[in-house]
């Protein structure tokens, strides 16, 4: 350094071009840097960009069965291979990847799915035929997505009916396709006469039927907060251990059992929240009051339970009845969390896998202020045995469900039971 120092003092001619020199090449030697790193970053980039290439492949050649069934479960469809909606087609054919198509249908009012033929993934487009029913046929080469149905007052169908065997049943029920149900289950009675003992409600907005076999109707929002608290609130006070019903054949009328864990209690119309709301249900039914059995408002806690059984009382295990309970109405009058479903382990002929099964047939999640109704007789007079149902465990601690119960009976006519019921 003191060299070169004494160098620029002594001679500052030479020492210009020297120092010109030493310019030159420091910024030779800078670029030529620059160039390497930049190679390098070249390099480094292209490399990563190799990678998301390889990766964007490989999610390409994913197995189509998850690419499509996660695809339809996030945006809450189902999709169905190996079948064609028979149903009208809208909007005509339209080339997109499958996700567009779901965006695109979620923009017609009127779209129920969906289909396309081939064997694709999610990201290749295919032609796209728009439906406005859905009515599916086994159709070999086709795959289908359906808009997961809405109940009024709920978002999906999953949000109350949370197993897949009723779901798929009410599917039917939901697209008014009686026709099928009539055909599957020929000794359930459809046709209702003037010398039925009673009549079906018929189904609404506000009256829901989610079951066909057994006859099951869902009323979102049947009661308000004020009305659901104060229920609530006068039933606790006098709670009891439950009771079943025992045969004339044992020595008491009602006893405690494991059969049934729940404590409960019994309200009158002398409170006003109680007499306004069998008011609704008289308006609901068409039954008269006096065919009202007193309200019994249930609460259940961790664990507690009733077993599969049916309403009504059968004369060969508790004798000759002048009334008998032909109809159920149940309300939720809390929110409940896991469990503490109401379950139809026989709805629509499937076979439980033990008596106190809560999958398959028909499940109800509880839903705050909701009412659900049920018929355990059918209009001819005969009992329903696939109105066979029980209050699965509440599951967590410090978790409870509290229910209103409503039996309804009917009178015996002259002539007294058909001939199926005595």
């Amino acid at each position: 350094k003191l060299q070169f120092l004494y160098f620029i003092g002594v001679c500052p001619k030479r020492s210009m071009k020297v120092t010109l020199a030493f310019v030159v090449l420091a910024g030779v030697m800078l670029t030529c840097s620059t160039l390497m790193l930049s190679r390098m970053s070249c390099k480094r980039a292209g490399m990563r960009e190799m990678m998301t290439l390889q990766q964007r492949s490989l999610e390409v050649k994913a197995p189509v069965a998850s690419s499509l069934e996660q695809l339809a479960k996030k945006y809450e469809f189902d999709v169905f291979r190996g079948v064609l909606p028979n149903g009208n087609d809208i909007g005509g054919e339209r080339f997109l990847t499958i996700t567009e198509a779901i965006v695109a249908c979620g923009g017609m009012p009127t779209c129920k799915g969906f289909t396309f033929a081939g064997n694709v993934t999610a990201k290749n487009r295919v032609r796209i035929f728009f439906k406005s029913a859905y009515l599916p046929m086994p159709s070999a080469g086709w795959t289908s997505f359906e808009v997961y149905p809405a109940i009024p007052g709920y978002k999906k169908i999953k949000d109350i009916i949370p197993s897949v065997s009723a779901q798929y049943d009410l599917r039917s029920v939901m697209r008014n396709d009686i026709t099928t149900l009539r055909e599957s289950f020929p000794e359930y009675p459809v046709e209702q006469t003037d010398s039925d003992w009673f009549r079906y409600i018929e189904p609404s907005s506000e009256r829901i039927m989610v079951s066909y076999a057994p006859r099951v109707f869902l009323m979102p929002n049947f009661l308000d907060d004020e009305m659901a608290k104060d229920i609530k609130d006068h039933g606790e006070r006098a709670l009891q251990r439950s009771q079943i019903a025992n045969s004339p054949k044992t020595n008491t009328t009602s006893s405690v059992s494991n059969v049934r864990t729940s404590y409960g209690s019994w309200l009158t119309d002398d409170i006003p929240s109680v007499k306004l709301y069998r008011d609704r249900i008289e308006k609901l039914t068409g039954i008269k009051r006096s065919n009202f059995e007193s309200l019994q408002i249930l609460r259940y806690q961790e664990g507690q339970k009733y077993v599969p059984h049916v309403d009504y009382f059968h004369p060969k295990a508790y004798g000759p009845q002048d009334f008998n309970r032909m109809a159920t109405v149940i309300s939720y009058l809390t929110p409940t969390g896991e469990g503490g479903e109401t379950v139809f382990p026989l709805a629509h002929g499937f076979t439980p896998n033990t008596s106190e099964a809560c999958s398959g047939g028909l499940r109800m999640r509880p839903v705050k202020n909701a009412a659900m109704m049920f018929y355990s007789m059918m209009p001819d007079g005969n009992f329903d045995p696939w109105a066979l149902h029980g209050g699965c465990p509440v599951v967590g601690g410090g978790n409870e469900k509290w229910v209103a119960v409503q039996w309804l009976r009917v009178q015996y006519p002259e002539g007294g039971l058909p001939p199926l019921s005595r």
